[in-house]
C-alpha cells in the first residue's frame, strides 16, 4: 500500500514538473510572438477593411486570407518571400476564378482547379503549409457562391487576394529590421569552416584553426 501512495506521489510530482516546463515554454514563446501576432492582425484585418470599406466588396474574405497566408508567421517577413508567396496566392485565386466563369462550379471543376493550385504552389515554394493553403483557397473560390454585385463579378475575389498581397508587402516593408547580426556570422578571412545551430557553415577564426590543428 506504501509503495503504491509512493509511486502516485511520485508520478504526481513528475506530471507537476512536465506541466511548469511546458507552461514556462509555452509562456516564452507567446512572449516572443507578439510582433509576428501583431503583424498578422494587422494585415489580415487591415486587407479586409481595405477591400470592404474602399472597393466595396462584400465579405472580402479572400482579402484576408491572401494577406495571412502572405505575411505567415515570422518575426521580420523578407520583402521578397512575402512577394512571391502574395503572387502565389493572387494566382491561385485567379485560376480559380478563370475556370469558374468559363465552367462553372461542381466537383469536377473543383478537382481541376484544386490540383492546379495545389501545383503552382509548388512551383513557387517548399513549404507543405503552402501547398495545403493554396489548395484550400482554390477550393472555397470553387465551392463558394460568386459574387455577382460588384464591378468585376467573379473576378472580385482576385482583386481581394492582391490586396491582401499588396498590404501584406506594405507590413513587410515597414517592419523594421533586428541590427543584431545573426549568431553564425564570423569573419571569412579562412575557408575552414563548422557547423553551427542554425544548420549553415561558420568560418573559423585563425586563432580556432591553429587550436583545431594542435589537437590529436
Amino acid at each position: 500500500m506504501s509503495s503504491a501512495a509512493d509511486s502516485f506521489k511520485h508520478a504526481g510530482r513528475g506530471g507537476g514538473r512536465f506541466l511548469l516546463t511546458r507552461s514556462r515554454a509555452g509562456f516564452t514563446r507567446a512572449k516572443n510572438s507578439l510582433i509576428p501576432a501583431a503583424q498578422m492582425t494587422a494585415a489580415g484585418v487591415g486587407a479586409y477593411l481595405i477591400a470592404e470599406q474602399l472597393l466595396g466588396h462584400h465579405q472580402p474574405i479572400f482579402a484576408a486570407v491572401a494577406a495571412l497566408v502572405a505575411m505567415g508567421f515570422t518575426k521580420e517577413p523578407r520583402g521578397r518571400k512575402v512577394l512571391e508567396v502574395a503572387i502565389g496566392c493572387t494566382l491561385g485565386v485567379l485560376i480559380a476564378d478563370i475556370v469558374v466563369h468559363f465552367f462553372g462550379q461542381g466537383w469536377m471543376v473543383a478537382v481541376v482547379v484544386v490540383f492546379l493550385a495545389v501545383m503552382v504552389a509548388r512551383f513557387l515554394d517548399s513549404g507543405a503549409t503552402f501547398a495545403m493553403q493554396m489548395g484550400l483557397q482554390a477550393l472555397l473560390v470553387v465551392m463558394l457562391p460568386a459574387p455577382e454585385d460588384t464591378a468585376l463579378g467573379v473576378f472580385s475575389r482576385s482583386a481581394d487576394a492582391m490586396v491582401g498581397g499588396i498590404t501584406a508587402m506594405t507590413i513587410a516593408l515597414l517592419t523594421p529590421r533586428d541590427p543584431a547580426p545573426s549568431p553564425c556570422v564570423s569573419s571569412r578571412a579562412s575557408p575552414v569552416t563548422s557547423p553551427c545551430r542554425c544548420g549553415r557553415p561558420r568560418r573559423l577564426s585563425g586563432t580556432a584553426i591553429r587550436a583545431k590543428a594542435g589537437t590529436p
